[in-house]
């Protein structure tokens, strides 16, 4: 990590992990999640840590890509043992809709990202 603005990134990035976990895993839902939203806030979730992610490791984009995937099928697989939660194999392919939107839209964010803090 380069300078102060990669460890805070790096920490924003820790933080929606333990977050995500978090509400993958305590009883309840997140308003929306019962209806077709919930895949909206799947995609959302893993764009948003693909986009994070991808600024702090920049050089390592398909490493991280891999790693959020298997993030993805490790939540649904223990979902699968929770008794107030659902294994869905459609929110492993949201999950991957939001991975590959990060993938595209990651380029142009790290040019901003460049630009904005003069990295």
């Amino acid at each position: 990590m380069k300078n102060k603005i990669d460890v805070f990134t790096f920490f924003i990035f820790s933080l929606s992990i333990i977050i995500i976990l978090y509400m993958s895993f305590t009883p309840g839902s997140v308003p929306g999640s019962e209806t077709f939203g919930d895949k909206f806030l799947h995609s959302g979730a893993f764009l948003g840590l693909f986009l994070i992610g991808g600024i702090v490791y920049e050089n390592s984009v398909m490493k991280l890509a891999s790693a959020l995937i298997f993030f993805g099928i490790f939540i649904e697989a223990v979902q699968f043992f929770l008794p107030w939660r659902e294994f869905s194999l459609v929110d492993i392919a949201a999950d991957l809709l939001g991975i590959f939107l990060g993938y595209l839209l990651l380029p142009f964010l790290i040019i901003l990202y460049q630009r904005m803090f003069k990295v």
